[in-house]
């Protein structure tokens, strides 16, 4: 996805690789709250995985937003730093 240089988003970027069940939660995180991003999949690119390990990361999800790195999935913590309110839902 290209964004213009009009918009007032952060660049964000969600590095993933196929089979994982945190990356589906992170991806779909980002597309319910319409949030625009890249995702890179290590599975699938070299280049995607060697930008992984620049960022000192072992595994996915990770998220790229602005100057912001959020290894592994963790709701609360991705929320806060997209500036979502925490829904807390009832079971």
């Amino acid at each position: 996805m290209v964004m213009s240089p009009t918009q007032k988003t952060k660049h964000t970027t969600l590095f993933t690789a196929n089979g994982c069940p945190h990356c589906q939660q992170a991806r779909r995180l980002l597309q319910q709250a319409k949030i625009p991003f890249v995702e890179l999949n290590i599975s699938h690119s070299t280049k995607a995985a060697k930008q992984l390990q620049r960022l000192g990361a072992k595994g996915v999800p990770v998220l790229k937003r602005g100057q912001t790195l959020l290894f592994g999935f963790q709701p609360r913590q991705w929320r806060q730093a997209l500036g979502l309110a925490d829904k807390k839902t009832k079971n």
